[in-house]
């Protein structure tokens, strides 16, 4: 199958508030020695640079640290300081800041801070698919169930863009069923942290795994 001509920006969303997580800043809670965040912003700046001119890795936070982490790692590390709003607003700072190209077939990959097994084979395959197909919206999925990251045509990044609150691109995805293709990555990758509860259990299970 030819492959289609592509830039891609992939868009860590990294402005949350932790409210499950018993006050504090989940991005930066220990993961196997390191920030919870950092195994993602690894996996977007190797997949950029595999990409090279073809892709700008993104990082939008409202934590001066997990945006320094960011900036270590290549990353262009944006401030959202509206972070309350909901993460529309990081949306609107991902997509509006300019990355210098004008390309016709652009695509927007979204992805949560908070999935630290999604490495960047996964990443780049979930690239690699988008390049393969003529549809504008991607999800990723594992076992039916839905997650991150997903993908936007540039075609609906108004859509994108009205978004308000808290509000993601589920209802896009409703909306457009017919242009909307997913791709299978390991449940393993999908998998996300929202209490402590969720990251003693994650760790427990990759111990036990060996």
């Amino acid at each position: 199958m030819n492959e289609i001509n592509v830039y891609f920006r992939l868009i860590i969303m990294a402005a949350g508030y932790s409210r499950r997580f018993a006050g504090q800043n989940k991005l930066l809670a220990d993961f196997r020695g390191e920030p919870l965040c950092l195994p993602v912003i690894r996996a977007v700046a190797a997949v950029t640079e595999i990409l090279g001119a073809h892709a700008a890795g993104l990082l939008v936070s409202g934590h001066k640290e997990v945006r320094r982490l960011g900036e270590e790692a290549g990353l262009i590390s944006l401030d959202n300081p509206n972070a309350i709003v909901g993460q529309s607003a990081s949306v609107r700072i991902g997509l509006l800041h300019p990355v210098g190209w004008e390309a016709k077939e652009e695509y927007a990959i979204f992805l949560p801070a908070d999935q630290p097994l999604l490495n960047k084979t996964d990443l780049l395959y979930f690239a690699e698919r988008i390049k393969t197909g003529r549809v504008g919206l991607w999800r990723s999925e594992a076992h039916g169930r839905f997650g991150s990251p997903t993908a936007f045509h540039k075609r609906y990044y108004p859509e994108l863009l009205a978004l308000s609150g808290d509000a993601g691109g589920k209802g896009i995805f409703q909306n457009h069923k017919e242009q909307v293709k997913t791709v299978s990555l390991p449940l393993a990758a999908l998998q996300d942290v929202d209490t402590p509860a969720d990251l003693e259990k994650l760790q427990t299970e990759i111990e036990e795994k060996g």
